[in-house]
């Protein structure tokens, strides 16, 4: 099948931590809390939090009709992502889902 409205990509590489187990100097660009955000800071995008006493770095998104959440809990190394066809006033039920997710253990 022809790609959406004629558009093609391939996936980069994601950054991978270096033998130090450090990212990339411009993926940490992004997670370094550049302002004071409800609840947290935000990066360059990212959200920082505190849910209970897990730190959790976070970004959403609706548009069109669709929504995004991904959550990263990175003392614990995990993650919860999720996409759905529908949108609502913030805050959206998906967040909520994605945190309560990445709580789960």
């Amino acid at each position: 099948a022809p790609p959406a409205c004629g558009l093609r990509t391939a996936p980069a590489p994601a950054p991978r931590p270096g033998p130090d187990g450090r990212l990339p100097a411009a993926s940490r660009a992004t997670l370094t809390p550049r302002q004071p955000a409800p609840g947290g800071e935000i990066g360059l995008a990212w959200h920082r939090a505190r849910h209970g006493d897990r730190r959790i770095i976070w970004h959403n998104g609706m548009t069109g009709g669709f929504s995004t959440m991904i959550a990263v809990e990175p003392d614990r190394g995990q993650a919860v992502a999720a996409l759905a066809n529908s949108a609502c006033h913030p805050p959206s039920p998906l967040d909520r889902a994605v945190l309560r997710a990445l709580s789960s253990p």
